[in-house]
């Protein structure tokens, strides 16, 4: 399996850009920093130790899911600090609240925010992204978007667009479950607009690019996401949290397995066969934390072998379809809706992997996504 490089001229992103003019932008201003340890140029500087040795006023940090050096599992609550080294505290947006507050930012004269996302809309990373837009809009501070790459390319849009009954901190928007859009391009469409936001944006960077291509420094985005398979797989894999089977949280190899110790491994197998893009294998896995703790489970293990004709969202929907026929099969409640719902945004998902109608339900969902592509083609800032 060999992925081409696309791009003849070095990617660079905003951060690299902006240290390439000497922080310029900055000069002169107390800032506060909305960022994590994927906040990296390209010779592994890190965001917050580059505006030190550049002398601009680091005021504090804010931190989302994970915290800011990625080590907090998934859902796990984080506490802020003050950071000697830094000077500064760093306030966790993950702990008793998720959303930073124009009180939170009245002191400082501009925000800064540069976090490496996964691409998906149920990722909380463009949620932090979402408050923070809103927080700089209400106390009328500048807000500049360091860019980074969509890392599934920024022309792939698929998917269900979320239900507004299902608006939670992981589906904080109607948008497409993987959107197509960089970091810089998502906070322009929620700005409306409005010139407190400035996007420092990469160079060299095309909608076809997917993370590789770029030849950045990889910062695993989170514990779970560890290398460009996990990443590829993410959008549809992910559904499978909302049920009774290991995504692989706990071993080496998540969101690239799906299994269970009531499984039949090879009728799963079976069912996912053949699928373009992809090829599957059985296996078994034992993971040392997550479901089924220090248990071994049957299942399969699943690889992306043409990204350019792989669906994940439909392979999942087609697992998902064998899965609800399956009698072990256990549908996650979370208050007044399914976990699975709340993650692809669709009412009834279990009830739709019940039809087992996948072709036309994904030709729906990807008509959705293109119509809103092209209603907010306007934000978009790189061809």
């Amino acid at each position: 399996m060999v992925y081409l490089m696309v791009n003849t001229k070095q990617v660079l992103t905003g951060l690299d850009a902006e240290e390439r003019n000497g922080f310029s932008v900055l000069r002169g201003k107390r800032v506060a920093v909305v960022t994590n340890h994927t906040s990296l140029d390209r010779k592994w500087g890190w965001l917050p130790r580059l505006l030190k040795k550049y002398g601009v006023g680091l005021a504090k940090i804010f931190s989302p899911e994970h915290g800011p050096y990625g080590v907090a599992k998934e859902g796990e609550e984080v506490t802020g600090y003050f950071d000697r080294q830094l000077g500064c505290d760093v306030v966790s947006l993950y702990g008793e609240r998720k959303t930073l507050l124009p009180d939170d930012i009245d002191d400082v004269d501009a925000v800064i925010y540069d976090i490496q996302d996964a691409g998906v809309r149920f990722y909380t990373y463009i949620s932090t992204l979402n408050s923070t837009v809103k927080a700089c809009r209400l106390a009328s501070r500048q807000l500049i978007v360091l860019d980074r790459p969509d890392p599934l390319n920024g022309n792939t849009v698929r998917g269900p667009v979320l239900d507004e009954e299902l608006l939670s901190f992981v589906g904080i928007d109607a948008i497409p479950l993987q959107y197509g859009m960089t970091p810089g391009e998502l906070a322009n469409y929620w700005s409306g607009g409005m010139d407190f936001l400035e996007v420092v944006r990469m160079k060299n960077w095309s909608r076809g690019m997917w993370l590789d291509d770029t030849q950045l420094p990889f910062a695993a985005p989170s514990p779970n996401l560890p290398d460009i398979q996990s990443l590829l797989l993410y959008p549809g894999l992910a559904v499978f949290e909302g049920l009774n089977v290991s995504v692989g949280r706990g071993t080496t190899r998540p969101f690239r397995l799906i299994g269970a110790p009531w499984l039949d491994g090879y009728d799963l197998l079976s069912s996912v066969e053949g699928v373009r893009g992809f090829i599957a294998r059985y296996t078994r896995f034992r993971p040392w934390y997550s479901k089924f703790e220090n248990e071994v489970c049957e299942g399969v293990e699943i690889m992306v072998t043409d990204r350019e004709k792989a669906d994940p969202i439909r392979l999942s929907l087609r697992m998902l379809s064998y899965l609800s026929g399956q009698e072990g099969v256990e549908w996650t409640q979370n208050g007044r809706h399914l976990w699975a719902e709340y993650i692809t945004g669709v009412k009834g998902i279990d009830r739709i992997a019940r039809e087992g109608d996948a072709q036309n339900w994904v030709a729906k969902w990807n008509r959705d996504a293109r119509a809103f592509r092209k209603r907010i083609s306007k934000c978009l800032l790189y061809r």
